[in-house]
């Protein structure tokens, strides 16, 4: 999914899901494409347009974490930013 199906899908309900600990912290993993200056892998915070998929992860890898809902204006100048890096 590119990040404009993913806005395009998030639209109508101005909702984002994300995977919330314990501790209020947000669940996030290590990413594939990106790298920081030193060569280390950029840490990616996790973004779903539905409840379900998160719920499928709490039971495979994040089983401390919450499934949560952000509003969409929350969020919007890190989708933004994203969309201007490519």
């Amino acid at each position: 999914m590119t990040i404009n199906d993913f806005i395009t899908t998030i639209l109508p309900t101005h909702t984002v899901y994300t995977l919330v600990s314990n501790n209020d912290e947000f669940a996030q993993i290590e990413s594939e494409q990106t790298e920081q200056s030193d060569g280390s892998p950029c840490m990616v915070q996790l973004l779903f347009t539905n409840e379900q998929t998160c719920k499928q992860l709490t039971n495979i890898q994040f089983t401390s974490y919450k499934p949560t809902a952000l509003p969409l204006s929350e969020i919007m100048e890190f989708l933004i930013a994203i969309d201007e890096s490519g």
